[in-house]
């Protein structure tokens, strides 16, 4: 399809801008917080977490990313004043020299600048990002007190049977689905109520310097009225982590794992793997994610939560599927920026005929992933990051046996201010088949995250994806858009997505989560609009450490002015997660 020359040359501009936004978000040697999070842990302590029941190296005021001292067998560093919990409470990269004992990334005077990672009272070492820290209430000039983040323990901790040197990590999750649209098929509807259970184990080692993780998982779903729709998942996932250096990490991921239930269309760029954490964990954006599925801030307050809706989105179809992946990736700490990259391949393999009766039907397809993810600070306020995914796809059939897909973008962002964190972003997404053709267009969107309480976290964010395709396209991959809606690679669109997430920490044992969204598709040529609403209400209560209750409402439609294309679903979960 022909586009306007002012058009051509837009796309230009913003190709050669961001361009340049991800070599300088990869080359400067920086510090930054990344969006989304790198998974590359940071310098600098965990809060303390509870005593009783938490796993070896966890208690008594010490941390994870503290003088635990993960990456040697000495004992810890000395302190400047002495006492035991200041060397508890001891940086894990400081040197064991009591006159030097400065957190990493610090200007050694600390007089002149407060440490990156620490409060400069010795043995306090509050985490970056807390209200407390280098951006809020300290003097960045030097000479100001500031104040310690208190330790009060996190609200979660799990712990481990160990078994020799291993940690053993087991979990059952029992639940009960019901829905009048199963699969959001606008005709035929699936009216279902099923019963389903996931019992699941992760064993880990490590020294500090190597970690090993195995994960595996089985979830199966049972329908009385009709087991013609009964499923059963399974997943292992072998990962392996060296950090040779505090600030350097590679990982190696193997995983396999059978689905029964298949999307209609494939996104282009496949999703990365990833397993429940163990233990509270520190995101690189100095949060730390549980292992409930909250995520909250240095100081305890709740920021989001991983769990945020129902996986049960797209309209679907059953055709069991095994899946093999392999992941290499690499994550480095600079003084001011992070960066990492990550390669994948991945094999699938359809039991039946996917699409059957099409040009585009296939059995199998492979992809090769390539993902950069990198920030770099712009002063104690704000940051700029960028995010990039290439993806190549070839079918086992001959029928469009190769395609490609990119998106990149680059953005803007700050840390927290006051009540408030925003970020905005801009770039480019597009692929190409050889049956498909070409396609792409721009990336736009934003984020504003507002924390009226210690107990209350709400973000509204908006993108707005377009995509301009050749005329009479057909492709099998689905746009990747945050959409209940699958839009083909294949389709001229401009997606509008507009956002609220809400969550409400009501009592220390209850959490209510609220995610609304809006999405307009309009077809470019073409008269046809599109609009889908979902709305998914969630409630957990945590009844006991290691025992979480959920219960799930997810409303979701599809109106079209195009006849038999609108969809509509009530959903409903009822959940009890046992970790052992």
């Amino acid at each position: 399809m022909p586009w306007a020359k002012s058009d051509r040359i837009t796309n230009y501009a913003l190709r050669a801008a961001f361009s340049a936004l991800i070599v300088l978000g990869c080359s400067a040697p920086c510090f930054a917080q990344a969006e989304p999070p790198l998974g590359v842990p940071l310098a600098g302590a965990l809060q303390a977490l509870p005593s009783a029941g938490c796993d070896p190296g966890l208690t008594n005021n010490a941390s994870i990313y503290g003088n635990t001292r993960l990456y040697g067998n000495v004992g810890p560093p000395a302190n400047a004043a002495g006492s035991a919990a200041a060397e508890l409470n001891a940086p894990l990269y400081s040197t064991p020299n009591a006159s030097a004992n400065i957190p990493l990334y610090s200007d050694p005077f600390a007089g002149n600048n407060v440490p990156l990672y620490s409060v400069p009272t010795g043995g306090s070492n509050a985490p970056l990002y807390s209200n407390t820290s280098l951006y809020n209430n300290s003097n960045l000039s030097g000479g100001g007190s500031v104040s310690p983040v208190s330790n009060s323990g996190l609200p979660a901790c799990r712990s481990g049977v160990p078994v020799g040197e291993w940690l053993i990590y087991p979990s059952i999750r029992l639940y009960s689905i019901y829905s009048d649209n199963l699969f959001l098929a606008p005709s035929a509807p699936i009216s279902a109520l099923g019963f389903g259970a996931t019992p699941s184990v992760t064993a880990q080692w490590t020294n500090g310097i190597h970690t090993t993780t195995i994960f595996a998982d089985v979830d199966t779903q049972r329908y009385p009225t009709d087991n013609l729709i009964d499923t059963f998942n399974r997943e292992v996932t072998f990962t392996q982590k060296y950090a040779p250096l505090p600030d350097l990490t590679f990982t190696v991921l193997g995983d396999y794992s059978h689905t029964t239930v298949t999307s209609s269309l494939t996104s282009s760029i496949p999703s990365a793997i990833s397993t429940p954490v163990t233990s509270p964990t520190r995101l690189p954006d100095g949060n730390t994610e549980l292992p409930n599925g909250e995520i909250i801030s240095p100081t305890g307050q709740v920021v989001g939560n991983i769990n945020g809706g129902s996986t049960a989105n797209g309209i679907s179809v059953v055709n069991p599927f095994d899946q093999y992946t392999t992941t290499a990736s690499v994550s480095k700490i600079f003084n001011d920026a992070i960066l990492s990259v990550t390669g994948s391949l991945a094999q699938t393999d359809y039991q039946f005929l996917q699409n059957p009766g099409s040009l585009q039907a296939y059995s199998s397809f492979t992809t090769q992933t390539l993902t950069e993810s990198g920030s770099i600070a712009l002063g104690p306020l704000f940051y700029a990051y960028s995010n990039g995914a290439f993806s190549a796809r070839s079918l086992g059939e001959g029928i469009d046996p190769y395609s490609q897909s990119y998106r990149i973008l680059g953005g803007l962002g700050t840390r927290q201010f006051g009540l408030f964190q925003v970020s905005i972003y801009s770039g480019y997404q597009g692929s190409n088949g050889d049956t498909s053709g070409a396609a792409g267009g721009e990336l736009y969107g934003g984020r504003i995250s507002y924390y009226p309480t210690l107990a209350w976290t709400i973000t509204v964010s908006i993108d707005e994806t377009i995509n301009k395709a050749a005329m009479g396209a057909v492709s099998t991959q689905a746009l990747a858009v945050d959409s209940p809606e699958q839009i083909p690679l294949s389709s001229s669109t401009r997606i509008i997505h507009p956002a609220l997430q809400t969550q409400y920490q009501i009592a220390p044992k209850w959490t209510a989560i609220g995610n609304f969204s809006y999405t307009q598709i309009d077809y470019y040529g073409s008269p046809r609009v599109d609009n889908a609403w979902q709305a998914d209400a969630q409630l957990n209560y945590e009844i006991w450490r290691n025992m979480t209750l959920g219960w799930e409402y997810e409303y979701t439609t599809i109106l079209s002015n195009v006849p038999g294309e609108s969809a509509k679903r009530n959903y409903l979960m009822m959940s009890a997660n046992y970790r052992f």
